[in-house]
């Protein structure tokens, strides 16, 4: 699945949120590492069969 992550500064945390995957946000304490976050994300859609709260 290919995501678009959406970066915002939110009290010295960059918080993000990927519109594909609806109500999922996260946040990083650096900029870089933003694409390993990102490409866990998917993996938190219940429908996905790799999400680790299933």
């Amino acid at each position: 699945m290919k995501v678009t992550a959406h970066a915002a500064r939110s009290e010295g945390w960059w918080a993000f949120d990927v519109p594909e995957i609806d109500g999922l946000v996260t946040q990083a304490r650096h900029l870089d590492q933003t694409p390993a976050w990102c490409e866990m994300l998917p993996n938190f859609s219940t429908d996905s069969p790799q999400n680790p709260l299933r």
